[in-house]
């Protein structure tokens, strides 16, 4: 449903894009679509690069 690529942007499947529904899914989940995280100043401290790239590489793969 949900994934992060490793530059921290978040992304959501199409078909939840697509979705209609109330302010959760709007507001909530649509909202965050194309975001930026928030990541620690020092990098030793924020997610690994290369780790969010296999994890995004397999959601990219899950949605087609």
């Amino acid at each position: 449903m949900l994934g992060v690529t490793p530059d921290y942007i978040v992304r959501l499947r199409g078909e939840v894009l697509d979705e209609e529904g109330g302010p959760m899914l709007m507001h909530g989940l649509k909202g965050i679509h194309g975001a930026r995280l928030l990541v620690p100043r020092r990098e030793a401290w924020r997610p690994d690069r290369s780790l969010l790239d296999e994890r995004f590489q397999l959601f990219r793969r899950v949605v087609g």
